[in-house]
């Protein structure tokens, strides 16, 4: 079974994971590297997004300025991207952090 990841709003840094920065206004799948994957968790941000598929990959999308989706680059990322640096991690579950 697969789990569809939907995202839509403003779209400034590529947040929506649509391949590009335009504003969104209704549901659209999340596509590229994702449509044959499970997603069994999902943290969103103003800005930015992770998801964490079945298999333990992590893919990050959006606005990356610092370097935070852990891409080992500080650009936007319009589509989501695996997280090489976590390879061989057994990653179990993603999640924000409220300060």
């Amino acid at each position: 079974m697969k789990s569809l990841v939907y995202a839509w709003g403003y779209n400034n840094c590529g947040q929506v994971g649509s391949g590009s920065t335009a504003n969104q206004p209704t549901p659209r799948r999340v596509s590229s590297c994702l449509q044959n994957k499970v997603a069994v968790s999902i943290v969103c941000g103003q800005t930015s997004s992770l998801a964490l598929v079945d298999n333990g990959e992590v893919y990050g999308w959006g606005y990356n300025g610092n370097g935070q989706l852990g891409l080992g680059n500080n650009g936007n990322q319009l589509t989501p991207c695996r997280l090489v640096g976590l390879q061989g991690v057994c990653v179990q579950q993603v999640r924000s952090v409220n300060k």
